[in-house]
């Protein structure tokens, strides 16, 4: 028995086998892909989920390239703190001298509570990182029980998330599932939650909640206070999820190469032994040896030339004899007198792995540029004389704050829904609080902005 259920517990069953389709998002195939979501007695009918990846499993694919590449995980801790700043405030904005002004406001109770009672601050880093990583972030708007207000924002796992196959008749997706079985199958255990459209978000809420019970929707879940939110940037081609651009490194096969120099080097230092000497010995060395010793029986003269090579493998390893003399016996054969012991030192070296420094240079570029990260401000680029000065870092680090403002403010969408409903005063808005670098001679090395010239904090 398969168990869907509401937020507040009331149980939704369904019954009988659910089949996987393997379809995905694409606009390319023939039929929408869908994992069949049975519809239960007494409801309206559900769709099918959208199947994110041709095997429902692109999420944990994604996160398990970022895992397993370090340039990729500072890349996207980079891009996700980034987009953070240093947190969201409220801000009062004005018109002066036709220009708009926002300057920060915590004089209204009702919003400072909220923003206090729901970690607003870690709930945006959690959408900053999945926007990142997946280009789709999810939010959970809840009513307090009266559903006079929204009283809750979280966040919502984009890897535990899918979305319902859209209203033929309106082009609408209407139903957000929850689930941690996805890539296990069809999943056994699903929260089903309405999706605010985006058109007309806030006539929606009002319509479903107790303000308008009149004009509650023909897909209203009965009871329901919990309300999704998805923020998905533009993708070509892709109607559901929202493709990372990133994901271009995979598709071209660059992230498999760069996986490959690693493992080659690995190999190198797994696989090479190093010598350093090739020692010879004289054909009658161990003849005199023995000799000398009154030596007779094969166990003593084993252990006697196990005992001789350990002592000289010592010698030769330890860097403290460096510069110290080695005393040895000579032979005569007939009139050509020969050394006992002859060292050869070798000084052929095997492959450390430095020819790969130039592909390991063109590879981490690559990937920086698919990040749409510079290297150098995620680390050290490889290679020679790659270094950026102060100037050159600080501009490339404003260009990139600066071209993630338009995702900022996607991200604060849910934000504004809130207010909105909630009805807070009409000159209310949020910033996310850059930090803008400046120069030493500035008297400091960064100064806090809402991301507008002239405005400090």
């Amino acid at each position: 028995m398969e168990h869907y259920h509401t937020l507040r517990g009331e149980p939704v069953v369904a019954q009988g086998a659910v089949p996987h389709v393997e379809r995905y998002d694409d606009l390319r195939t023939a039929q929408t892909p869908t994992i069949r979501i049975p519809t239960p007695s007494g409801m309206p009918p559900l769709r099918g989920a959208v199947s994110w990846g041709n095997r429902n499993d692109l999420p944990g694919q994604m996160i398990e390239q970022v895992r397993r590449n370090p340039l990729l995980s500072a890349a996207m801790e980079f891009k996700s703190m980034l987009l953070c700043g240093d947190g969201i405030i409220p801000v009062r904005r004005t018109n002066q001298f036709r220009d708009w002004r926002y300057v920060p406001c915590f004089d209204y109770p009702e919003v400072n509570a909220f923003f206090e009672e729901n970690d607003v601050n870690g709930w945006f880093a959690e959408q900053a990182l999945d926007q990142t990583v997946f280009n789709n972030a999810f939010s959970a708007l809840i009513f307090n029980p009266e559903r006079t207000a929204i009283e809750t924002l979280q966040h919502v796992e984009a890897y535990f998330s899918r979305l319902e196959e859209a209203n033929p008749e309106t082009g609408e997706v209407e139903h957000h599932f929850l689930s941690n079985q996805w890539e296990q199958g069809t999943p056994t255990d699903v929260l089903v939650s309405r999706i605010v459209p985006r058109l007309h978000s806030v006539r929606f809420l009002r319509e479903n909640s107790a303000q308008n019970t009149e004009g509650v929707s023909n897909h209203h879940r009965g009871g329901e206070r919990r309300f999704i939110v998805p923020i998905q940037l533009p993708s070509l081609g892709h109607p559901y999820y929202s493709r990372a651009w990133w994901q271009s490194l995979a598709d071209s096969g660059w992230l498999d190469f760069v996986h490959e120099i690693p493992e080659y080097k690995r190999a190198l230092l797994k696989n090479a032994t190093v010598l350093k000497y090739h020692v010879k010995l004289h054909p009658d060395f161990w003849k005199s040896l023995f000799a000398k010793q009154n030596v007779t029986s094969a166990e003593e003269r084993q252990q006697i030339m196990t005992d001789f090579f350990t002592r000289l493998d010592s010698f030769l390893a330890n860097n403290k004899n460096s510069g110290l003399s080695f005393i040895s016996e000579q032979y005569r054969d007939g009139a050509e007198v020969r050394d006992a012991i002859t060292f050869e030192h070798l000084t052929a070296d095997p492959q450390s792995g430095g020819e790969m420094l130039a592909d390991l240079e063109e590879v981490s570029n690559i990937l920086a540029y698919g990040m749409g990260v510079h290297p150098s401000l995620i680390g050290a680029s490889p290679g020679k004389n790659k270094s950026i000065n102060g100037t050159e870092a600080r501009e490339l680090f404003i260009i990139k704050q600066g071209l993630l403002a338009p995702v900022r403010e996607r991200l604060l969408r849910p934000l504004y829904l809130i207010k909105a409903f909630n009805k807070w005063p009409a000159d209310l808005f949020f910033r996310v609080r850059n930090l803008e670098l400046t120069t030493l001679d500035a008297g400091t090395g960064a100064r806090r902005s809402l991301g507008q010239a002239g405005i400090e904090s």
